[in-house]
């Protein structure tokens, strides 16, 4: 019996180090929490907050100047983003995508990262209801864009018209929503280095606590039909909500969004036969599964609510070409060819038949009425047409996305062919489309002139 003596000892290492390996609900080291390139160890949760944001003060004159040619002006919120991007309208009604400066929230739209949807959430709350937002570049010079066409800019708001302005850019810092990333030509560098200095010793959200709305675990293997399911029955309280899921679809269309691609996702299930659909974003190109015609794929991803269209929808995509990764989008089936559901009464399309949405859907013998194209300067949506159409005496809306020649005219057609508004007019067509709602209705999204026929 002696050789059992150390039996116990064993058993008891073992299970030690078995706790210290498992990953499950357990928070791994990120890239977020890691390129502070400091030590976070040094946490002094009782010293006493100092509000550096309200020793900045605004003081430049704002009145009569734009931040294109000033880098100083008085806007109007116009959508959030996230955490360190919104857009504004300024003083001609331009629409100006803003991304701030010395900050770098975690990433909540197309990758999803520990913090970056509490981030999200912080800015919205400060600018969407805010009393005023100015906005001003570095050192007083012309706004300037980056690479994405951005607009580089400090943010200012205050919520109540008797307020100070407060530096939103340096708030997300001191309230660790974000690390610091700013250079010695910043005008406000020390205060973002006092500021991510305190939240360091703090250890707050992204200096070192878990973000319980971040899935850590990997994906779990379910079907659309699942997830729709659970999705609209219970919506933020559905157990693939801000989850991570792998799951097999065909891609039915999609469309360069800039940055970005939006795809509609639609998977059969055999033994109901019922169909379910979901869209899905990712801001990179990448491998190029996703655009193949007719191609059924497996597919991982983080369910998100999107804000801004008001839809739960795939994003967090891993597609990385020449990938190992098991997670990774592959295709598993080509030549799957996915058939649209036609709607033969226009009445089918209500909205509160929320399985419609995101289908793949054609309607034949449509009389075009009027037609609208959609021409503000900035607009993600310039270049669009809204088709108004009637059958039966009833309308529908057929909205195609923004296509230009190399003139910077109007197009719906990827070869370059001019298809103008006219071209629409009293006229009957056939067309294949993405069912999106917008409005309170439902209409129908036409993304290439294939899936158009006149009569």
């Amino acid at each position: 019996m002696k050789r059992f003596r150390f039996l116990p000892l064993f058993l008891f290492i073992f299970t030690f180090i078995i706790s210290l390996c498992s990953c499950d609900n357990k928070k791994p080291d990120n890239n977020q929490n890691n390129n502070n390139n400091q030590n976070n160890n040094n946490t002094d949760v009782n010293a006493p907050f100092v509000d550096y944001v309200s020793q900045v003060k605004l003081t430049t004159d704002f009145t009569g100047k734009t931040f294109k040619n000033d880098g100083i002006e008085q806007v109007k919120f116009s959508q959030h983003v996230d955490g360190d991007t919104i857009h504004v309208i300024d003083k001609n009604g331009d629409l100006l995508k803003l991304r701030f400066i010395s900050v770098d929230t975690p990433e909540s739209t197309s990758t999803i990262e520990p913090w970056g949807r509490a981030a999200s959430k912080f800015t919205k709350e400060r600018t969407k209801d805010a009393y005023s937002i100015v906005i001003t570049s570095a050192n007083g010079e012309p706004g300037v864009n980056d690479s994405y066409g951005r607009w580089l800019a400090y943010v200012w708001y205050k919520l109540k018209e008797d307020s100070e302005y407060r530096l939103l850019n340096l708030e997300l810092v001191q309230e660790s929503y974000s690390l610091s990333k700013n250079t010695e030509k910043d005008p406000y560098t020390d205060y973002f280095i006092m500021a991510a200095d305190q939240a360091r010793r703090g250890g707050k959200r992204v200096w070192g606590e878990t973000d319980k709305e971040y899935c850590y675990t990997g994906p779990q293997e379910v079907s659309l039909m699942q997830i729709k399911k659970s999705l609209l029955e219970k919506g933020h309280d559905s157990e693939y909500y801000n989850k991570k899921v792998v799951f097999e679809a065909n891609v039915s269309r999609y469309y360069s969004s800039s940055p970005g691609f939006t795809y509609f996702l639609e998977d059969k299930d055999i033994e109901s036969g019922e169909t379910f659909s979901i869209q899905a974003y990712s801001i990179d190109s990448g491998s190029g599964n996703l655009r193949k015609p007719n191609v059924r794929v497996r597919i991982s991803g983080t369910i998100v609510y999107y804000e801004n269209g008001g839809v739960y929808q795939l994003t967090d995509i891993y597609d990385q070409v020449y990938s190992t990764n098991e997670y990774n989008v592959r295709v598993v089936e080509e030549n799957s060819v996915l058939e649209p559901l036609e709607i033969t009464d226009l009445d089918t399309l209500d909205v509160n038949n929320k399985g419609l949405q995101f289908r793949l859907v054609s309607l034949k013998n449509l009389v075009v009425k009027k037609t609208f194209t959609t021409t503000k300067e900035g607009s993600s949506s310039k270049g669009a047409i809204s088709i108004t159409c009637e059958k039966a005496g009833k309308e529908i809306v057929v909205r195609t996305v923004p296509m230009y020649d190399k003139t910077g005219k109007y197009v719906v057609n990827e070869k370059n062919n001019l298809i103008l508004e006219d071209t629409y007019k009293n006229k009957t067509i056939d067309v294949v489309g993405i069912v999106e709602k917008y409005d309170g209705k439902y209409q129908i999204k036409l993304l290439k002139m294939d899936d158009v026929t006149f009569h």
